[in-house]
């Protein structure tokens, strides 16, 4: 830094660096105060609400055979209140900075868990219901099997024939054979087997 009134070499001989000078800032100052009044008038306008009070959160887990008899409306409110305690656990968790909510919001997803399962199961049981005597079935609805059984036949697929194979087994049908038995000849064999007469025919003899 060079003093005022100091020449610098470097800048020419006639030429001088002087130091900055520093900017007042100016601060505004506060002339008007608000009217009392006027902040009353402005305030009784803002609407107010009394149930500001959070709800209480519940401490026993939800058993699912409580939950059968319920009607649907019932299982819907009780599945927004566990919703609400799970998001306002979280929020106490992430304010506490610590892993004292963590036990709780583990129930508590469990127990929306199971309120949305006796939603679902009553859900498919009333479409079963309804489904009952169409002639199509919803695919999640049907019997899950495995992937082979779902592609086979059906009963009345599996029996149909061609015309061709129609004709073949009216005209060529399987022959049964017979073998007649002398027993008063000596058979060659030996004395024990008796020698056989002839093979026909039981569809021809039929004839």
């Amino acid at each position: 830094m060079i003093l005022p009134g100091l020449s610098d070499s470097r800048l020419g001989p006639s030429r001088s660096v002087t130091a900055p000078t520093q900017k007042k800032t100016l601060v505004p100052q506060r002339t008007s105060q608000i009217d009392p009044v006027h902040l009353q008038s402005s305030l009784s306008t803002i609407p107010v609400r009394y149930d500001t009070k959070p709800p209480t959160m519940s401490t026993s887990k939800v058993k699912a055979g409580q939950l059968w008899g319920k009607s649907k409306e019932d299982l819907s409110k009780q599945l927004e209140e566990l919703k609400t305690e799970l998001s306002q656990l979280r929020v106490q968790k992430i304010a506490a900075g610590g892993s004292s909510k963590t036990q709780r919001i583990h129930d508590v997803r469990k127990s929306i868990a199971r309120v949305l399962t006796v939603i679902n199961a009553n859900q498919r049981a009333q479409l079963r219901l309804f489904y009952k005597n169409k002639k199509y079935t919803p695919l999640d609805l049907r019997p899950r099997l495995t992937r082979a059984l779902r592609r086979r036949l059906t009963k009345h697929e599996a029996t149909l024939k061609t015309e061709k194979q129609r004709k073949k087994e009216i005209h060529f049908p399987q022959r049964k054979y017979a073998v007649k038995v002398c027993p008063r000849a000596a058979s060659p064999l030996g004395p024990n087997i008796p020698q056989s007469c002839g093979i026909f025919s039981l569809s021809q003899q039929s004839h």
